[in-house]
């Protein structure tokens, strides 16, 4: 593992989730905060396509009807009929000055489409990616009670990791070379871009 993060073997640890420990190298934190902060700031469609959010708004076989029913709300005189929906898609897709927000969006809001997806990053399953298995079966309590997401497959992760045990935790990472650093600010920007 560290030498996977040999430029920086730098783990950042936060409690940003009721009572759990989230552990996350220090250059995976930085370069999802940057990508989820760069969606939450979007104000265009054009914002979003040049991020890597991009595809989500361009998913033609997701939103066609969204845009097509949008486009048909704002020009109710335009005769659709007889176009392909490739056709279709140039015509009603927004353009890239067209304003955006997330709220309301089917790609990312699951209060109005159960086809969308999570933006946010499950801080759960990247801590088991990068918590040495020693340390996760020392301190680790294994999750229960979870259900599945209505958006999207929920994975389950292996342990979950109490907030009671984070100087132990912390002492155990540096004891395997790792440096670490407590910055919640950075787990919670990392989650939400917020």
């Amino acid at each position: 593992m560290l030498r996977s993060l040999e430029e920086d073997p730098t783990l950042v640890t936060g409690i940003v989730r009721s009572g759990y420990l989230a552990v996350v190298p220090r250059g995976v934190a930085l370069k999802g905060a940057e990508r989820r902060e760069q969606l939450v700031n979007a104000r265009t469609y054009g914002d979003v396509r040049r991020t890597a959010w991009g595809e989500w708004v361009d998913d033609r076989d997701m939103l066609l009807d969204h845009y097509y029913d949008q486009y048909v709300a704002e020009h109710p005189d335009v005769d659709l009929d007889g176009l392909a929906d490739e056709e279709l898609w140039d015509l009603v897709s927004p353009s890239d000055d067209a304003p955006f927000s997330m709220d309301g969006h089917p790609a990312f809001d699951s209060s109005v489409s159960d086809s969308a997806q999570s933006y946010e990053a499950d801080i759960d399953l990247t801590t088991d990616a990068w918590i040495p298995r020693e340390i996760a079966s020392c301190y680790g309590e294994r999750p229960s009670g979870w259900s599945a997401m209505p958006a999207r497959e929920y994975e389950e992760p292996d342990f979950l990791y109490p907030e009671r045990h984070r100087e132990e935790i912390e002492t155990e990472l540096r004891g395997h070379g790792f440096t670490v650093v407590h910055d919640e600010r950075l787990i919670l920007k990392y989650m939400t871009g917020r």
